[in-house]
């Protein structure tokens, strides 16, 4: 399933995410960029090359190509 970058952080699995400075998007069209529909895979390799904080109810996997949520503790 496509969503766009807004739509993905609002999903459940992203609660706690937020991006900071969105690298992993393309700077010179942003708008264009973060509305486009892509796949939660694109999703998490944009997420894993910006810069993003994470809630501290939440452990987070970074790997240079994905960014996973492994759960609430």
């Amino acid at each position: 399933m496509n969503k766009s970058a807004e739509e993905w952080l609002a999903s459940t699995k992203y609660i706690g995410v937020t991006i900071l400075d969105p690298d992993g998007w393309n700077r010179k069209n942003f708008e264009a960029s973060w509305a486009e529909k892509i796949t939660q895979e694109e999703f998490e390799k944009r997420v894993a090359a910006s810069t993003i904080t994470v809630d501290k109810n939440y452990q987070i996997q970074l790997t240079s190509t994905s960014c996973h949520l492994l759960e609430e503790y």
